[in-house]
């Protein structure tokens, strides 16, 4: 009934939109700053991307976005994702 009716469809369209480009400014830019969360960064997909924007946009006051942002870049540096990405045949160890 929900794909039959657009529900679906609407519902997950907010992860198909997300990209780099869909981020926070001040998220991306500390992204950036940081050599080894950007590396991490651009071996995303949209899931996690998504996850990335809707935790930084979901925080209430800016310093706790300011943590949050520092949380997730820290994240990133240490190679680690949210949501564990898909591993491909040239990415076994």
């Amino acid at each position: 009934a929900a794909r039959a009716d657009g529900r679906w469809a609407a519902a997950y369209a907010p992860i198909r939109s997300a990209s780099a480009e869909t981020l926070p400014a001040d998220l991306r830019a500390a992204i950036d700053a940081n050599p080894r969360a950007r590396r991490t960064f651009l071996t995303l997909g949209r899931m996690n991307l998504f996850a990335l924007g809707f935790r930084t946009n979901n925080m209430k006051t800016a310093a706790g976005r300011a943590k949050k942002i520092a949380a997730l870049v820290a994240m990133l540096a240490r190679g680690e994702t949210i949501v564990p990405e898909k591993r491909t045949r040239g990415d076994r160890p």
